[in-house]
């Protein structure tokens, strides 16, 4: 009998329905079946949110859904609901805190609080070397405690955020490289670690991985971000690399996408991310996605993936929110 998850509008009632019948284990599935077709759930309308550049699923607050948008716009973390209602606006602050181009933003999955990390990484002129422009950076924050059912909407500052600056450097982590231009990036559970995917594709379509080790990140210095793994980055007719980024809460899948291609690793246990990004062989599966500049695994109550979710850039400040389902046989 074929079951289908949906995320999205009826997220809440698949996570009821869900708790009842585990899925069958990663090693019996090695590609997760995909939905082929994009669901539209929710018009986020008169949200004001015209350049979305990040999304990401909470874990721990089942149902809300952190947003940000990228240069030209205030250091502002916003709050939706997965069926698409305002929930809060934080403007984040701390030493250091702008929003020079923030691209991406992920979930460092902890016992106790998450933490919430932005990628102020964005460089499209590729010149952010700290002389020109700022270097690029990392912001920290504990995630805030937030309902999916909060009302009325939350406006407050969230104080503190943890900045860390930081260049890239050469395999050996000895040698600085030119700045980089990079729209997405995952923070690893079981390590705590943060990668960063260049959007430019180097030969054979491969984009270069940068990892920031969590022991080694301090504030006040520039940090390393050192070149571990080259990964698929686009297919033979698709010429920009990776835009978005993901990984599972409990560290087994990374997705990657760029405008028109959604990549899908299984990570095994034991395995570092860099070693499952460049394993061999290198062909992950496939997942449909759309022109969105963010994708997030969608999760239940237990913490199982349903599938993704994307926020789709809109001019008009009403952006379509997309799900991707993952369906089991």
């Amino acid at each position: 009998m074929r079951r289908s998850i949906v995320c999205g509008l009826a997220l809440v009632a698949a996570m009821a329905a869900l708790s009842l019948t585990d899925p069958p284990s990663a090693a019996a599935v090695p590609c997760p079946k995909m939905d082929p077709s994009l669901t539209t759930d929710r018009i986020l309308w008169n949200s004001g949110l015209r350049e979305v550049s990040g999304i990401q699923a909470s874990v721990d607050h089942v149902g809300v859904l952190w947003v940000i948008q990228d240069s030209g716009n205030g250091p502002y973390l916003h709050a939706f609901s997965i069926d698409g209602d305002r929930l809060a606006m934080y403007t984040i602050t701390g030493t250091g805190v702008k929003n020079v181009d923030w691209e991406a933003i992920g979930l460092d999955h902890r016992t106790g609080t998450d933490l919430l990390v932005i990628g102020d990484i964005g460089d499209n002129r590729e010149n952010r070397n700290g002389l020109s422009r700022a270097t690029p950076a990392l912001y920290v924050l504990p995630e805030p405690a937030l309902s999916a059912t909060q009302s009325p909407l939350v406006t407050a500052t969230l104080p503190g955020a943890a900045r860390y600056p930081f260049r890239y450097y050469d395999d050996a982590g000895s040698n600085v490289w030119k700045p980089r231009d990079a729209e997405s990036l995952f923070v690893d559970p079981r390590t705590h670690n943060v990668f960063i995917l260049w959007k430019h594709l180097a030969t054979a379509k491969l984009s270069r991985v940068f990892e920031l080790p969590d022991q080694d990140l301090a504030t006040g210095r520039l940090n390393r971000a050192v070149h571990v793994a080259d990964v698929i980055g686009a297919g033979p007719n698709v010429g920009t690399g990776p835009v978005a980024a993901d990984i599972a809460a409990d560290g087994e899948w990374i997705v990657v996408k760029n405008y028109s291609e959604g990549f899908l690793w299984r990570r095994a246990k034991g395995q570092s991310v860099a070693e499952a990004l460049a394993a061999t062989p290198a062909a992950p599966c496939s997942v449909p996605v759309d022109a969105a500049e963010s994708i997030s695994f969608a999760y239940d109550k237990t913490g199982v993936w349903l599938g993704f979710l994307s926020l789709r850039e809109d001019r008009d400040g009403s952006p379509p929110l997309h799900t991707i389902q993952r369906t089991w046989v």
